[in-house]
């Protein structure tokens, strides 16, 4: 016979699960949707599902592409992990705009939770959890915001731009707010961001970071998670639409692309992925190889 408490405790600790089978994202084009995990989501939740088991702190430094849902996941597990157990969560970034996109992200889940209906209420600022948790949302601009809390999840995001955002002694500001979630099991920290450059605090986190594989094997440290932009089912468009018929259309900067990452990393593109590639270059990068190489990246 069928039995929720049973289902809800098999799928306490599994982000993926809950996330295709019983909660709602709200997609580019405003229509509310089950989302099917990606990649990189599925990284997220592996490293995520590894540390639960190990009975040790998850610690994450997530170097994402533009527009993948790297942000949904981590909302998507704080959720999961303030459900599971009872706790303060915090989720903060540079600017209001970023921390209020991302509490929106978090509403949804609230709204179409199946597993769990009505576990939570979110609110302007924060969000309550009928086991007793919590989640806010901060800005950093505000060098005190945080730091007197002790939290059990916190996700920091776009951590690569927070100078920019005006975040003050961003480096020293950031390290702070880390120092506010113990080293204990079931905490998790979550700092990720778009690429901005081989300098600032979230790239060192990034050199210092270690594979899953390590993590597993009893290293301590932050689990790095990249995922590159033609690994995404998404990023692939129909030939035709850019004036591709055969690989003969290729610029010369298409095939100097696609014949480099062949030969550094045994990659070999395939027209719609090309085409997908030249609509984002001129589009969203206008023309801009270098910025296409930063917002989409081929390797870390």
């Amino acid at each position: 016979m069928f039995n929720l408490d049973d289902l809800r405790a098999s799928l306490r600790w599994d982000f993926a699960a809950q996330f295709e089978g019983f909660l709602k994202i709200e997609r580019k084009g405003g229509e509310i949707v089950r989302p099917v995990a990606n990649i990189h989501q599925m990284r997220l939740d592996e490293a995520v599902k590894a540390a639960h088991d190990m009975g040790v702190p998850c610690r994450i430094i997530a170097l994402k592409p533009r527009q993948k849902g790297s942000s949904t996941a981590s909302v998507g597990i704080g959720h999961m992990r303030l459900k599971a157990k009872r706790g303060r969560g915090l989720i903060a970034g540079g600017a209001h705009f970023q921390g209020a996109n991302l509490f929106k992200i978090l509403k949804n889940y609230a709204e179409s939770d199946e597993l769990d209906p009505k576990a939570c209420k979110v609110m302007d600022t924060e969000a309550r959890y009928l086991n007793g948790s919590t989640m806010e949302r901060i800005t950093l601009a505000n060098p005190q915001a945080g730091r007197s809390g002790t939290y059990q999840f916190l996700a920091v995001t776009e951590a690569a731009y927070l100078a920019n955002e005006g975040v003050a002694n961003a480096d020293v500001v950031t390290d702070g707010l880390l120092k506010c979630v113990p080293m204990e099991p079931d905490t998790i920290i979550i700092i990720e961001s778009t690429a901005n450059g081989a300098t600032g605090y979230f790239f060192d986190v990034w050199q210092g970071g270690i594979t899953l594989e390590e993590f597993k094997a009893g290293k301590a440290g932050y689990i790095k998670v990249f995922s590159a932009w033609f690994e995404f089912n998404d990023s692939r468009l129909e030939p035709h639409r850019v004036g591709i018929t055969s690989e003969r259309d290729y610029t010369p900067q298409e095939v100097e692309y696609v014949a480099r990452l062949h030969r550094e990393q045994g990659v070999a593109l395939d027209m719609d992925q090309v085409a997908w590639m030249r609509y984002a270059v001129k589009e969203e990068c206008r023309g801009d190889w270098d910025k296409f190489d930063q917002d989409y990246p081929r390797s870390a």
